[in-house]
Order: C-alpha cells, then sequence, then structure tokens
C-alpha cells in the first residue's frame, strides 16, 4: 500500500517511519531511489572523507556571533544560521506557503502522522503570541544554563560521566572496531573517533546497563544526537548483528596484546 510500504523494495515500514513520512525502509532504497543503483561502500567512504576537516574560519564565526547578538540585542528576526535579519517580505511569503500546506494536508503532526486540524493550529498560534523573552529573561537564561543542552528534565552538564568512563576505555573501544566509523566506516585520521553511547546513558559503566559503545565518526555522531530513538535502534540491531556476544573493546589484556601486534 502506498505510504506504507517503501517505494524501492516495497517492504513494509515501521510506524515510526510511516509517522515522519520516510519513504524508504533503509539508506540503500534511498540510494537506488535517487540514482538508480545501490551505492557502495567505497563511494560512501569517499564521500564522508570529503567532508572532513571543513571548519569555518574563525573570524567568520565571530562576525556571524557578532551580528546574532547584535539583532537579537534590536529585537530583529533572524536566519538560525546566518544571523541575518530575515526581511518581512520573505517571512511573508513563507507564511502563506505554510498556511498553503496546512490547509491542503501535506504538513502532518511529526508524531501522529495525521493533518494538523485548524482549530490545533488556532491553539498554537494563540499560546506563542506575545512570548518572546525579554533581554533580562534571556541573561537569566543564559546565567543560569537553561535553554540548550537540555535533554528531558536533566540538563546535559547536570548529568557527568561514570568515572570509569576514561581515555583508556574509549581508546580500546576504538582499536576494537580496527579505528573505523561503525556507521560510515571512514578510517580514523589526525582527528581521533568519537566513542559514542548507544543507549545514551552516561553511567553505562557504573549502573550494571548493556555496555554498549560505538566509535562514530564527528558527522556521524553529530546525527546521532537527532531522531534518538531511531539510532538507538538502529545501532543495537548493526552491533548485535555482527557480534552476538554484544561485545564492543578489548579488555586491558587484549590491548597489551593488539599494540604488540602493531610493533611486529
Amino acid at each position: 500500500m502506498q505510504g506504507l510500504n517503501c517505494e524501492t523494495c516495497n517492504s513494509p515500514l515501521t510506524k515510526k517511519q510511516i509517522s515522519r513520512g520516510i519513504k524508504y525502509c533503509c539508506r540503500n532504497c534511498y540510494y537506488k531511489s535517487r540514482v538508480g543503483h545501490e551505492v557502495s561502500e567505497v563511494t560512501r567512504r569517499a564521500i564522508a572523507a570529503t567532508k572532513i576537516g571543513k571548519f569555518r574560519p574563525k573570524e567568520m564565526v565571530d562576525r556571524v556571533a557578532a551580528k546574532i547578538h547584535e539583532n537579537y540585542a534590536t529585537g530583529k528576526v533572524v536566519h538560525w544560521q546566518t544571523g541575518k535579519a530575515v526581511p518581512k517580505e520573505r517571512r511573508d511569503r513563507q507564511s502563506e506557503t505554510m498556511k498553503r500546506k496546512y490547509a491542503s494536508g501535506e504538513i502532518v503532526h511529526h508524531q501522529l502522522g495525521k493533518p494538523i486540524t485548524e482549530n490545533t493550529r488556532i491553539k498554537l498560534r494563540e499560546c506563542r503570541e506575545g512570548s518572546v523573552a525579554t533581554e533580562a529573561t534571556r541573561l537569566k537564561m543564559s546565567e543560569s544554563g537553561l535553554g540548550g543542552f537540555w535533554y528531558g528534565n536533566i540538563r546535559y552538564f547536570d548529568n557527568p560521566y561514570c568515572e570509569k568512563w576514561t581515555a583508556d576505555l574509549r581508546e580500546r573501544v576504538r582499536a576494537y572496531f580496527g579505528y573505523i566509523c561503525f556507521e560510515c566506516g571512514l578510517e580514523q585520521d589526525g582527528r581521533k573517533l568519537n566513542v559514542h553511547h548507544v543507549h545514551y546513558n552516561k553511567k553505562t559503566c557504573c549502573d550494571g546497563s548493556p555496555h554498549d559503545l560505538v566509535p562514530l565518526c564527528q558527522e556521524c555522531h553529530t546525527k546521532a544526537n537527532f531522531d534518538r530513538d531511531y539510532w538507538e535502534d538502529h545501532f543495537v540491531e548493526k552491533l548485535y548483528r555482527d557480534n552476538p556476544d554484544g561485545k564492543c573493546f578489548f579488555t586491558k589484556e587484549e590491548m597489551k596484546i593488539f599494540k604488540q601486534s602493531l610493533l611486529l
């Protein structure tokens, strides 16, 4: 049935994929639909390699930050990436487009997968009117640490890592997977791979929960911080498919043997 099955292989989609408007069951099917064939692992690694090491110059970052602060101070509506004020004509044009899509049912609720009713839109609009934070409020939020790195009802910095989360453990995870990204296969080169908590539990080494850890490049690690339910299921399935016992790092003795083998 259209909308319930993958557009490439016709496999049934999950409820989560359907509710989010995803049309393909996996990345390979997405590639096939775009380029007509499956993209090889070598090609994906080459694409990932071109994105490593690209950083904005510090002068540009400082300039954008200064512009954002200036626009916030004057109450202007600014673009979330460039920090530049958005002209009223552009905002009106975007508003008309969104209204048209909502009215036609093109835009659906990101969780329910159903069009948002006019009554719900009115309530949402009413609760947002007049809710612009004052300069004093923004300052208080900044000083208290609120408004950023917020997961559920716990601030990021209020949830420190377990004391067993050491550089030695992270290195043993990277070595176990051969110093390549668990998701895209990019090899570690210069910059160390990040070590990702599959279940997003920073106490996983101390509270007896599964020690599911995987090395990721910066790009894949950034993606894994969004749509967490999907990535958790994805990494668990992939990790235990390749390692039925769930092992994901060398013991200290195995690490010594591994280092000795590199010297031979």
